[in-house]
């Protein structure tokens, strides 16, 4: 009997909004490292001191540690569309107008500047995907951030080198600002998934109150951001340090201490990616545990080895152990969005990570100028002995307790 040509099914809306979510945030994370290094670049060719690329680089943080509980406390009402355009548009026009005035001081305001623009970019991004999670499925719960950290971490620096070599920097900002505005693009097809919650009519301040009222009474809560503190603070302070620690320690080059950030990059992204499944596989409780071991393996073994090749170990366990670890608490914490709120939930966030990059920079440097700089990492690794502790046994003891007294019920 004959039968008509075979055909192939249609795309799903999930893997349809998941490969749009994808090139938005590669795109999104492209632009954001090219910018990086650039503006780092620019920096020296002005001529400028130590302490102005400083707070530079620190300029680059500022807007988020202000505009991250604002932003998500607006979400519901203004609509991540909205947000995500006026943060890039804004951000686009700032980076074309960088060059005009050839200073340092000017540099730093237009960082600044940028900062305060790009809570709206990466909170409603977020905001969106962890909404989406539940379709999409949870061992996508790294994809987000990979995908960002590809573009920002391994495509842009290329990129970045590649333009300000060819290119005057007149030139190459402008070359930012379009790639910023190219993501407007794919933004309708992304954000427009978004479902609001209905919104409270209470004064903003009220708001901002309840939202860290939030953080004081959620364990779950509190769990999340005390993790994603953690994650950010040892990856900031692996990427700012471990060059210096390989080359004064290790008599390694240049390119081989540069190529442990790229392991550990690496290593971290792969497991964003890839790994993010293991949460609903095994169970969060008995991920975290290995996570955590893992992590705290990982920072012994680079606090206390002698040789080289160890170093590299510790780089690609670190990388993997801290990307696993995200990734489940990424589905955690999208799991509480869904109870409390994805923008109030995302505006934290988004504010506790940034926190724990600049505490992890600024107490390693601190630490660093007293004590053997390589043994910091030993502090990191108490710190992830006590949260392991508080966000694993505590919570074991939980589970134990609620089924005995289940089971006394019945």
């Amino acid at each position: 009997m004959l039968t008509g040509p075979t055909t192939v099914g249609p795309v799903t809306e999930p893997a349809r909004f998941l490969l749009y979510f994808v090139a938005l945030s590669l795109i999104a994370g492209v632009g954001v490292g090219v910018a990086k290094v650039t503006t780092t670049l620019y920096a020296i060719e002005l001529q400028s001191s130590n302490a102005q690329i400083g707070l530079i680089s620190a300029a680059q943080m500022i807007g988020m540690l202000f505009m991250s509980i604002p932003v998500g406390l607006v979400l519901d009402s203004w609509g991540p569309l909205k947000l995500f355009i006026t943060g890039t548009a804004s951000a686009a026009l700032i980076y074309c107008l960088i060059p005009a005035v050839p200073s340092p001081l000017f540099l730093l305001l237009g960082t600044a500047l940028i900062s305060f623009c790009m809570p709206s970019r990466f909170i409603s991004l977020n905001a969106v995907f962890m909404q989406q999670l539940r379709q999409i499925g949870d061992a996508k719960a790294g994809w987000f951030r990979g995908s960002h950290m590809i573009g920002m971490f391994l495509i842009g620096p290329a990129i970045a080198s590649a333009m300000v070599a060819a290119l005057d920097f007149v030139w190459v900002y402008q070359l930012i600002g379009v790639s910023f505005a190219v993501t407007l693009l794919f933004a309708p097809k992304v954000l427009r998934a978004y479902q609001p919650r209905a919104i409270s009519s209470a004064p903003v301040w009220s708001k901002v109150k309840q939202q860290f009222g939030l953080l004081r009474v959620h364990r779950g809560l509190q769990q999340g951001c005390l993790i994603e503190v953690l994650v950010n603070s040892s990856m900031m302070f692996f990427t700012a340090f471990i060059v210096v620690i390989a080359i004064r320690k290790f008599d390694l080059s240049a390119s081989s201490a540069a190529g442990l950030i790229t392991a550990q990059g690496s290593t971290f992204v792969f497991a964003l990616m890839a790994l993010g499944g293991l949460a609903s596989r095994w169970g969060r409780i008995k991920v975290y545990r290995v996570a955590f071991g893992f992590c705290i393996a990982s920072l012994a073994m680079l606090a206390v080895t002698p040789w080289a090749g160890l170093l590299w170990l510790g780089a690609l366990s670190l990388g993997l152990s801290l990307g696993v670890l995200q990734a489940a608490n990424m589905s955690r914490i999208a799991q509480i969005g869904e109870e409390l709120g994805q923008g109030q939930v995302a505006g934290l966030m988004a504010l506790v990570g940034p926190l724990g990059g600049f505490s992890g920079t600024v107490l390693g440097g601190l630490l660093g100028h007293w004590f053997d700089l390589q043994r910091v990492f030993l502090l990191f690794m108490t710190l992830f002995v006590v949260a392991g502790w508080y966000v694993c046994i505590r919570a074991a003891r939980r589970i134990c307790t609620n089924t005995i007294l289940q089971g006394v019920s019945q």
